[in-house]
């Protein structure tokens, strides 16, 4: 539970120092005793490239077998159409998810355009997993 105090005063904090119009911090206590706090915001915009990140935590104040649960995400995009995702989540006792996702735009011309994407992701320490990862070509046309 300490964990999940110092997480929640390390994002009021954070907020506090570096209010914008442009992030918000929310926390909740749900049915029975689960605190959940969430930061996310635009870290930067300028130039058609956008940088923004999010970091969370929920604990059970009540239950101490339900695990403290933390990650965090920055999500880039271009106005190009192509991104990058990289995030991670933290599970008491039940290892990291660590994953990268990503979207490059091939050709764009009015409403048609042709994107390769892909995504990878595994899990380490508790039941660590194999790596999942998939790529994609798609191409689409907007009416």
């Amino acid at each position: 539970m300490l964990k999940a105090v110092q997480f929640a005063l390390s994002c009021t904090i954070l907020s506090s120092a570096a209010p914008t119009a442009s992030s918000e911090t929310k926390w909740d206590i749900e049915d029975p005793g689960k605190l959940k706090i969430q930061h996310s915001g635009t870290i930067f915009n300028n130039g058609g490239h956008k940088l923004d990140g999010e970091a969370y935590g929920s604990k059970s104040l009540v239950d101490r077998r339900d695990p403290a649960v933390f990650g965090g995400k920055l999500d880039y995009n271009h106005n190009s159409g192509s991104s990058l995702s990289v995030s991670a989540q933290h599970k008491e006792h039940r290892g990291t998810r660590v994953g990268v996702e990503g979207k490059y735009n091939l050709y764009r011309n009015g409403p048609f355009h042709a994107d390769v994407s892909g995504k990878y992701d595994r899990t380490y320490g508790g039941a660590s997993s194999n790596p999942s990862f998939s790529t994609h070509l798609t191409g689409t046309v907007d009416f």
